[in-house]
């Protein structure tokens, strides 16, 4: 997935499929994603993913997602910060 011609399109799955089986490899990169990119349907797939790998560390920046007027960040920030607030 950090390989410079991996496209956007094949990054959607991997995040997803990573996030899924608590590969933590993925949490770096996903992290990152989730507050930079420009590709709404990779930040929520990013955000998805923090969800089901981050920990409390991530709460802030998914809170502040969270509030966003955009429903296809919004949604998966909610949604990931609910996953997040009950691994405590």
């Amino acid at each position: 997935m950090n390989q410079p011609d991996c496209s956007n399109a094949s990054k959607l799955p991997l995040l997803q499929a990573c996030g899924e089986a608590g590969d933590k490899r993925a949490l770096p990169q996903a992290r990152e994603l989730m507050k930079t990119s420009k590709d709404i349907m990779l930040r929520a797939s990013a955000i998805a993913a923090v969800g089901y790998l981050g920990d409390a560390t991530d709460i802030p920046c998914l809170e502040n997602l969270s509030k966003q007027t955009d429903p296809r960040v919004q949604k998966p920030a909610q949604a990931a910060l609910e996953k997040l607030q009950h691994k405590k």
